[in-house]
């Protein structure tokens, strides 16, 4: 795995950890001994091709154990274990938005099993209104928008890199389907700073859908892309 793309999932990674820690919000908090997994299908904006990542771990006291010997399935392609990461990954793969995954789990701590998810349509309608370097200038109201294409969650992530392209720092809002909007100024003062340096701003929607198995500290995600971003590059 290269550079470039090692940086894309790790941050990708951050998404994936809200998911899971709203998937708790209404549970009791892990215990020791319990056990933890999580399947996500998502896009890589940079290569522009579908990947999964996965694991199982569980909890102890000072540590989580990450098992090496599970089976994770895609649409039957199996992810491969990366003992530096302790996750399953499997990239490249051929899938396309409104597409149905079927996501498959083997493991003795948790069973088999089995959910199918659509890959949502991309996120469309997406604007600002100012603009952005307006809103940064005069810190006033800006409120970005996007149609509601059916997703069962909206990610609204905004990153920060410098005249060079390279990643400075991100933000990750969570949005329903019952509101599609969200106003920046709550958000400015962490950014302002950078922006003053001369870095810019790049906002995108990503559109996801789940399923949150009962009685079970696990969650399945089929997360999509944006057609179009917001940036003041």
């Amino acid at each position: 795995m290269n550079i470039k793309k090692t940086f894309y999932i790790l941050c990708l990674l951050l998404v994936i950890i809200i998911a899971v820690t709203g998937c708790r919000s209404s549970q009791p908090e892990i215990e020791e001994g319990e056990i933890s997994f999580l399947v996500s299908v998502d896009f890589d904006m940079d290569e522009e091709v579908f990947l999964a990542i996965g694991w199982i771990y569980e909890e102890l006291a000072n540590e989580k154990i990450y098992f090496a010997d599970a089976e994770i399935k895609i649409n039957e392609i199996e992810l491969s274990w990366v003992k530096d990461f302790s996750w399953y990954r499997a990239d490249d793969l051929d899938l396309e938005p409104n597409e149905e995954v079927t996501i498959k789990l083997s493991h003795s701590k948790v069973g088999n099993l089995e959910e199918t998810l659509v890959i949502p349509l991309p996120v469309t309608g997406l604007t600002v209104e100012p603009d952005l370097d307006q809103w940064l200038d005069d810190d006033i109201d800006a409120i970005l928008s996007w149609d509601d294409i059916g997703a069962d969650i909206y990610y609204v992530d905004i990153y920060i890199h410098n005249e060079d392209n390279k990643y400075v720092d991100s933000y990750t809002i969570v949005r329903t389907p019952e509101d599609t909007s969200y106003n920046l100024k709550n958000i400015r003062d962490r950014l302002f700073e950078k922006y003053e340096e001369g870095y810019y701003v790049t906002i995108y929607v990503i559109p996801q859908n789940s399923h949150r198995f009962p009685n079970l500290k696990g969650i399945f995600i089929a997360s999509s892309y944006s057609t179009n971003v917001i940036t003041n590059k």
